[in-house]
């Protein structure tokens, strides 16, 4: 729906420039001027009202005007295999149907903002017509330009190969199944590297078949685990389903009335199971001016949106339904109203059942899947009912206790938004709370995650006890501490040497500078590279290098980086002298935990100034003691306690092994007592990998 539910004209903030062009068409774009074929329409009977969508023509198929290159006879085949004749049961379209323009120093095509929004003017006008029952996406760049103009809000199409494929998507507008499949591209590009590699040392013996097909290729890394994962898609997508068209929208109403809220709060008090939600003045509730605007409440079959009246016979009522154990809730982000609930009222909320953000993660852990924007897409098939809202629910300040400008909304429209928000929290919960409580490990690693996630509301809400005086004074330490080390590196000799011949003092924040000093001057080896082949000199590579101006600008870097990150974090995050730090549960693969707003788990450990700098910072509260404790290599033992392998038994109860270095000396072919501090980190991220059973990024 490319404009959500609602309409909303008037007192709109401005909104930010964004980068992505607005609709335009192809005289703006220009392609069709330069390629052989342009505009290359769409091929295939449709019998069986399949639309598979791709990216762009390759050159071959650009000179030859048709669907002939190896991706197609890769597709041809594997769908034959499940019975479906591509070209008599399918249409088959490209989504930029110009050939790309060749990039910079003759790399790849590439496929800008202002291609797709051209082709998204043919493309769904072209799909609308048709009318598939399924639409089959092989790519990012045909998902970017099938809903190009639609995802807005807080919701875009970014990181398809590690978001967006792998769903089945019931989208309400094109009234399609929309599967979306790992890149075709992704499957073959891999070969032709490899393919590339062998050429060049003299080691591949020619393949006169397709690529998939060559057995010199058949051990290219994630090939195999690639392919099974597509015909795995396929199968899925092609099962008989028909997509559930429903008019979500209907479901909600809108109270203005307090007496009308009340009764509804009344009937709710006899519901079994509801979903709520909040809009809120902010992020955080902890600042002065913060305030609950509006709630949204769902029992599954219809959502109410009201304000939040003043009026004390609502507000018992509503503490009453709350505060209810007997009422289970769902939730999405569950800490967030708990943490708001409980700062400004004072009670907390109880009979929590579920958490939609929480529990997406532990069904899949894949990164920026679990909002409820995202989970209503793709699980429900809506998208951008948020867009006329989200410039209200953003705040201009960098603090996340700033106040955003919710109250500047039309209170209809914003009581709508939140009775929606509610309404598909049910509806994404029940889903997922059944397919938890079906699966006993997934059961057991839901509750944990449950129960962890209140816990850590409540240490957010308490916080941090900020020494302010201490603050102050550590900042202009580190302030001398920089100008200090910027005076010595300006005394190295190499450097004064450097000032004469130039006439200018050395830049040490300039890459290029530093190149030129590290590897023309003094000689050093480069050890890695950018993409356009220049030296790099990013911290790994400077702790390589043995010189004294390498080690004082590494120093000033993690100085600086304290100063400006963690102790600008701290005063800009602290209220009443409080720095309450948002901990997540929902947000990394290996299903650790994350810090942000400012970032606890991420304090500077490179040396004792650094640390004190910051530690000294925060202080215990009255009549408590700060403990810090640390458990070593906790991961590793449990690990043992399950696989009981002797290796690593070995490795754990033998103080003078190292299973990382041993790792990265396989890795890198070098002996043990060689191996280099970032070598060793490389092996240790293997090791984890390897317990974690971390996939190949496809």
């Amino acid at each position: 729906m490319a404009k959500g539910f609602m309409k909303i004209e008037k007192d709109k903030p401005a909104m930010r420039q964004s980068h992505i062009p607005k609709i335009m068409g192809c005289e703006a774009c220009g392609l069709y001027k330069a390629c052989k074929t342009p505009k290359i329409s769409y091929k295939g009977e449709g019998g069986k009202a399949i639309l598979i969508l791709m990216g762009a023509p390759s050159r071959y198929d650009d000179r030859r005007g048709i669907y002939s290159d190896e991706r197609f006879r890769f597709l041809e085949q594997t769908l034959k295999l499940n019975g479906i004749d591509l070209w008599k049961d399918c249409w088959v379209s490209y989504t930029v149907q110009c050939l790309p323009e060749r990039g910079k120093a003759g790399k790849d095509a590439e496929i800008t903002p202002i291609n797709k929004a051209a082709c998204s003017r043919r493309v769904q006008p072209m799909v609308r017509e048709l009318a598939p029952k399924k639409i089959f996406v092989m790519s990012s760049t045909a998902m970017e330009v099938l809903y190009y103009g639609k995802a807005s809000g807080r919701f875009n199409m970014s990181n398809y190969n590690g978001r967006l494929y792998d769903w089945a998507i019931p989208d309400q507008d094109y009234k399609a199944m929309v599967y979306t499949f790992v890149g075709i591209d992704q499957i073959l590009e891999p070969l032709y590297k490899r393919r590339s590699f062998l050429e060049k040392i003299d080691k591949w013996a020619g393949y006169d078949g397709d690529i998939w097909e060559d057995p010199q290729l058949y051990d290219t890394d994630g090939f195999e685990l690639r392919i099974g994962f597509f015909e795995r898609q396929l199968e899925k997508a092609l099962v008989p389903k028909d997509i559930y068209i429903h008019n979500y929208a209907s479901e909600q109403i809108v109270l203005e009335d307090v007496h009308d809220a009340i009764n509804v709060i009344r009937g709710l008090l006899k519901t079994n199971v509801i979903a709520f939600d909040t809009e809120t003045t902010g992020l955080k509730p902890q600042a002065d001016g913060h305030e609950i605007v509006c709630w949204g409440f769902s029992d599954g079959f219809m959502s109410w949106g009201f304000p939040n009246f003043k009026d004390s016979r609502f507000q018992k009522l509503l503490k009453r339904l709350l505060s209810d154990p007997k009422i289970r809730k769902y939730g999405a982000n569950i800490k967030f109203e708990h943490n708001w609930i409980k700062t400004l009222y004072g009670y907390d909320v109880q009979g929590w059942l579920y958490d939609t953000v929480i529990g997406t993660h532990v069904l899949d852990h894949r990164k920026g899947i679990a909002s409820l924007k995202f989970q209503t897409f793709v699980e429900l098939g809506i998208l951008g009912y948020d867009e006329e809202l989200d410039p209200y629910l953003k705040s201009s300040g960098k603090s996340t206790n700033a106040l955003n400008q919710v109250k500047k909304a039309p209170m209809d429209k914003l009581c709508e938004y939140c009775a929606m928000d509610a309404h598909f929290t049910y509806k994404i919960a029940d889903k997922q709370y059944n397919k938890i409580q079906d699966d006993p490990i997934l059961k057991v690693g839901y509750n944990l995650f449950h129960d962890g996630t209140l816990s850590i509301a409540e240490m957010e809400r308490r916080g941090m006890l900020l020494d302010q005086e201490r603050l102050i004074e550590n900042d202009l330490e580190m302030e001398k501490d920089l100008l200090r080390l910027e005076e010595e590196i300006q005394q190295i000799p190499e450097v004064v040497q450097w000032n004469k011949e130039k006439r200018a003092p050395f830049n040490f924040n300039s890459t290029a500078q530093q190149s030129e000093m590290f590897f023309g001057r003094l000689g050093y080896t480069p050890v890695s590279f950018t993409d356009t082949g220049a030296p790099k000199v990013d911290s790994e590579t400077l702790e390589e290098i043995d010189h004294p101006l390498a080690q004082k600008i590494l120093l000033y870097k993690t100085r600086y980086k304290i100063r400006n990150t963690f102790l600008a974090g701290l005063k800009r995050e602290a209220v009443d002298s409080v720095v309450h730090p948002e901990f997540l549960l929902h947000s990394v693969q290996s299903y650790r935990s994350s810090s942000v707003n400012p970032n606890f788990q991420n304090l500077s450990k490179r040396d004792e100034f650094s640390k004190t700098m910051i530690k000294t910072c925060i202080k215990p509260r009255p009549g408590f003691l700060f403990v810090e404790y640390d458990y070593s290599s906790l991961e590793a033992y449990m690990g043992c306690n399950y696989h009981k392998d002797s290796q690593m038994a070995e490795y754990l109860l033998n103080p003078e092994t190292d299973m990382h270095r041993d790792a990265a000396s396989s890795i890198f072919m070098t002996p043990p007592e060689k191996v280099t501090r970032n070598q060793r980190q490389v092996g240790k991220t293997f090791n984890f990998a390897a317990q974690y059973l971390t996939l190949i990024h496809i």
